[in-house]
């Protein structure tokens, strides 16, 4: 389920910036991206610097993608969450950079 939320958020990313795509936006200079799972159901990815002229956040709910023909609806956001009770962050970035470098 995350690969097909990562792979629809990559689609909603390349929108915004036409050159952006993974794994190779993750390595390229002055790109940040972060995977953030807030109270377990919804994901936020939010990308920054490099190519993206201004913070990007676009996510949706775990709850959403329930079977694997559904697509989950992806939504921008001016910002990340304030209001939640858990936060798990991923820095896709970092990890990238120590896996491919």
């Amino acid at each position: 389920m995350l690969v097909r939320q990562l792979r629809n958020f990559t689609r909603a990313v390349a929108k915004a910036v036409p050159e952006f795509e993974l794994p190779g936006a993750l390595l390229a200079h002055g790109n940040e991206l972060a995977l953030h799972l807030y109270d377990g159901h919804r994901l936020v990815l939010a990308a920054r610097g490099g190519a993206v002229r201004r913070p990007l956040f676009v996510g949706s709910s775990i709850n959403d993608a329930s079977s694997p023909t559904t697509r989950p609806r992806i939504k921008k956001f001016d910002a990340l969450p304030t209001q939640y009770d858990a936060q798990v962050e991923l820095n896709l970035t970092q990890i990238a950079r120590r896996i491919f470098e």
